[in-house]
């Protein structure tokens, strides 16, 4: 049906532009290329509004926005394109559509998977009674200024000179495969922990990351000759009213961490610990049963980070009944898998009235819902800690419904002080972020990419999901589109 509506309006598009052509106003080629989109947006906002949300609404609500006002914000009016008083086709007052489309389309609908531009107005009432809650004030007695800041790398594998200042709610990092995303995340995890653990810096960056042969210095680019490489988290600690940094250096000759460089406030780093979890791609709560013991008694090739998450896991309950937001969260998320997570013996269920089932006999993405409620459950994930999950939509297996949940709960967890760091290739993990956040949250979507003439990593950030720039991911699904629309035209309009 979509694909029908698309041609539909393409065809119409079409049509205004032959008709505006044989107008004696506008004949520039861009004039009518910019006059016959407006018209085909127009009608399609005239039928939306006039037959459409009537429909659907009811006329009562639409007339009652429409005679009494804005009832919740106040949007700027978007300026009309030259000629709109004068078109072809008369219209007894200008309309503007709160979603216009990109590129991809001509005309003003709004289709989900369209790159899109918003564009509010005044008269974009209707939209503005869904987002009724949206500038809900987020409280500000939270501890992120205790979280990291900020990440400065250089020389690494992945990344050559590399900042990226970051939001104390939630940040999105995003970019094509090989622009250090999951390196990004694994070294500012190491840091944080060690200020808890008390770990050296270099050690544990040796043990999250792995390199063969556990030879630290193979996490430094690759070059034939000697090179240098580090990096660098920042992070504000108000109750030294400045910031504190810790820098790990090393060259491509180091072969052991305790030969690698570590500077800054390493000792202040310390003195103020932060919880953190690092949920990896991988699920490990269908394994956990003798993994910790073999992983301290034994030498086996996994990254350090699962080893944490478990022992995260293995936490036990707060003392005391749940907060309001932990019990609403820990509701949210036992609605959604029908049931509670409890361990015995090292292994993890899912209790519900049928009894308790076994993780292994979980769909991935279950287990995913299953480990957030046993973090929120055992206090891991509180005001003032950090969580960075490494591509949640990897290997889960979930649905748009369980990924919608997980959203909100994410959200939920950053208006309760968490600091969230998260990577992702899944257009619909941006979308549900798009959709769900309101006025208040505090989000920043990060695009990592390669410099088309340096061939280095570099890094742009956005408050907004459409400020995203460049975006691999809305590049991807935008190109699927357009092949879409061709495929359906054949050679109509050539």
């Amino acid at each position: 049906m979509l694909s029908q509506l698309r041609v539909a309006f393409l065809r119409f598009h079409n049509t205004l532009v032959r008709q505006v052509k044989t107008a004696s106003d506008p004949t520039h080629p861009a004039e009518i290329f910019a006059e016959a989109p407006w018209l085909t947006r127009w009608h399609d906002q005239w039928i939306t509004l006039h037959e459409f949300l009537p429909e659907t609404v009811g006329q009562t609500v639409v007339d009652n926005i429409f005679t009494k006002g804005r009832k919740f914000y106040s949007f700027a009016v978007a300026a009309l394109p030259a000629h709109a008083e004068e078109d072809l086709i008369s219209a007894p007052a200008p309309l503007q559509w709160p979603v216009k489309a990109g590129s991809t389309a001509s005309s003003g609908f709004s289709i989900t998977v369209l790159r899109q531009q918003v564009e509010l107005s005044a008269n974009a009432e209707l939209c503005k009674m869904l987002l009724k809650d949206a500038n809900k004030p987020i409280p500000q007695n939270f501890n992120w200024n205790l979280c990291p800041a900020k990440f400065q790398a250089k020389g690494n594998a992945r990344q050559g000179n590399l900042t990226v200042s970051f939001s104390p709610g939630i940040n999105i990092i995003i970019g094509e495969n090989g622009t250090g995303k999951t390196h990004m995340l694994k070294a500012i995890y190491a840091a944080c922990d060690v200020s808890k653990s008390q770990k050296s810096l270099a050690e544990k960056v040796n043990r999250v990351f792995l390199p063969s042969c556990e030879q630290i210095g193979r996490l430094v680019k690759r070059r034939k000759v000697s090179t240098t490489g580090n990096f660098e988290v920042t992070r504000q600690i108000p109750a030294l009213n400045k910031s504190l940094a810790i820098r790990l250096s090393l060259s491509n000759h180091t072969k052991e961490p305790a030969k690698a460089k570590v500077s800054g406030a390493y000792k202040q780093w310390k003195e103020y610990p932060l919880e953190s979890v690092y949920i990896p791609v991988k699920d490990m709560m269908a394994n956990a049963p003798g993994f910790r013991s073999l992983y301290s008694l034994r030498h086996i090739h996994f990254e350090e980070v699962y080893a944490d998450i478990i022992d995260r896991a293995f936490l036990g309950s707060l003392k005391g009944q749940a907060d309001v937001d932990r019990k609403k969260l820990l509701e949210i998320l036992q609605k959604s898998m029908d049931g509670k997570v409890v361990a015995k013996n090292e292994e993890f269920f899912l209790k519900n009235r049928q009894g308790e089932l076994e993780f292994t006999l979980l769909a991935e993405g279950i287990r995913k819902l299953g480990l957030l409620w046993v973090l929120i459950q055992n206090g891991t994930l509180l005001n003032g800690s950090v969580l960075l999950w490494d591509e949640p939509e990897t290997e889960t297996n979930l649905n748009p419904k369980l990924m919608r949940t997980v959203v909100e709960i994410l959200i939920a967890l950053q208006r309760t002080g968490v600091q969230i760091f998260l990577t992702t290739h899944d257009y619909s993990v941006l979308k549900e972020f798009d959709l769900q956040i309101t006025q208040g949250d505090q989000i920043l979507f990060h695009s990592l990419y390669r410099n088309k003439s340096t061939g280095e990593v570099e890094a742009s950030s956005a408050e907004n999901y459409l400020g995203i720039s460049p975006n691999s991911i809305d590049d991807t699904y935008g190109s699927f589109v357009d092949r879409e629309i061709e495929k359906s035209m054949g050679n109509l309009g050539k």
